[in-house]
């Protein structure tokens, strides 16, 4: 099948090709090899002395069987690597392009969320959201050790300041216990006059 060469294209024929579902041939102009092959006769191996036919014959032979056997193989393989290192650069950089849009996007439409990164020894990361998904404040609260009270008090100063009523636990190490304090603060109505939820 002959097809143009996008990155989307590159691609698909690769996996087909791993697959085994499809074989892939480049198919090099044959003016390729004819100009080769006058470079190599008349630059490259040019006798400086009037050569016999036969000569000629022995070093066209050896062209020709190193173009067929050395230089095609690699000039197929340095063209498709060429062709999949440009696929893989525009695909990383189209999931770059998507990514963005999707982290741009506020999570809850109108909301002003807190995200929370939980940890044990290095602390609770977190970040406050606007509504329109600008970043208003990060922090690093220490939920799990010694001093419980000051850094929930910290966290309720935070939410009463920006207006926060949606909490966002990410699932990593500390990830229950983060959200068993969250929980109790909540059914207390420790955030009060704010009814705050988590997920």
């Amino acid at each position: 099948i002959n097809v143009l060469a996008t990155p989307e294209k590159t691609l698909a024929i690769n996996r087909g090709e791993s697959l085994k579902i499809l074989t892939v041939k480049v198919n090099i102009p044959d003016r390729v090899k004819s100009d080769f092959t006058r470079w190599c006769i008349h630059n490259r191996w040019r006798t400086k002395t009037f050569a016999i036919e036969q000569f000629n014959a022995i070093i066209r032979n050896a062209v020709e069987d190193s173009y067929k056997r050395l230089i095609l193989p690699f000039l197929t393989r340095s063209y498709r690597t060429k062709l999949t290192s440009a696929a893989e650069k525009e695909s990383i950089a189209m999931f770059v392009r998507n990514l963005r849009q999707r982290l741009l996007v506020c999570p809850v439409r109108g909301c002003v969320i807190m995200g929370v990164d939980p940890g044990f020894r290095h602390g609770c990361k977190l970040a406050i959201l606007s509504h329109t998904s600008q970043i208003l404040h990060t922090d690093v609260v220490y939920l799990h050790n010694s001093g419980q009270q000051r850094e929930a008090e910290k966290l309720r100063h935070l939410m009463m300041k920006y207006s926060c009523t949606n909490v966002v636990i990410g699932n990593g190490t500390a990830c229950r216990e983060t959200e068993s304090f969250f929980a109790d603060l909540i059914s207390r109505r420790y955030f009060h006059p704010l009814d705050v939820s988590y997920w």
